[in-house]
């Protein structure tokens, strides 16, 4: 693929990587003398240092070549010109961040696909880490569902419930359901009524709802 992208950065650094190594052609056009010369200088791609409303800048790129225009300043109206110059060109792929949410019907009235308000997607994605560090190890389906290990500690509400008692005194929602336990040497695949939840028992559960804090504290303890 030959992709041309608007705008030098953190966001546009990790994609010429990625685009490099994957044996992808990359044109930056970013307006900055200095970012754009550290830019020729790091990477092997052809720099234009040039503002992207710059009479045929986007065809001095190549843009009748290219297969993907990606923008990723922040500033959308830069990005917004972005998108409307590579429909002009007819590029087919033609992606942007969008860095106020209220301006997302703009991008999406010129066929571009968006990335919406990044540091909150970022934040979202630190935090989804941080509750990760209380999973033992999660597998994710493509339903959105997800099966994730865990150990029940001894302040865990569970202590003392079987799994069908801690279901129906609303200890343990409908939402999660216990598959296997192991305690020990011992392994139990969907635990029997009459079997104890103890501390230190290992326990893979079944959810088709994100695991957050709510989730894990009941098995964790707070």
């Amino acid at each position: 693929m030959y992709i041309i992208l608007v705008g030098a950065g953190d966001v546009s650094s990790f994609l010429i990587q990625m685009a490099l190594e994957s044996g992808h052609n990359v044109a930056l056009i970013e307006q900055d003398e200095h970012l754009a010369q550290f830019a020729l200088e790091q990477y092997d791609i052809r720099v234009f240092q040039a503002s992207i409303g710059e009479r045929d800048i986007l065809r001095e790129a190549g843009a009748e070549h290219a297969d993907a225009l990606i923008a990723t300043t922040s500033d959308d109206a830069t990005n917004l010109m972005a998108m409307f110059l590579g429909v002009e060109h007819t590029i087919p792929i033609l992606i942007s961040i969008v860095n106020e949410r209220t301006h997302k019907g703009m991008f999406e009235r010129l066929n571009a696909h968006v990335l919406v308000d990044p540091e909150a997607i970022t934040a979202r994605y630190l935090y989804r880490l941080l509750i990760a560090h209380r999973v033992e190890e999660t597998l994710n389906l493509p339903g959105g569902e997800t099966f994730f290990q865990t150990t029940l500690d001894s302040d865990s509400a569970l202590i003392g419930y079987t799994p069908a008692g801690a279901h129906e005194e609303d200890v343990l929602p409908n939402t999660l359901l216990i598959v296997s336990l192991k305690r020990g040497d011992k392994y139990v695949v969907n635990p029997a009524d009459d079997m104890t939840l103890e501390a230190g028992d290992q326990i893979i559960v079944f959810t088709p709802v994100q695991i957050d804090e709510d989730v894990l504290s009941l098995f964790r303890g707070s």
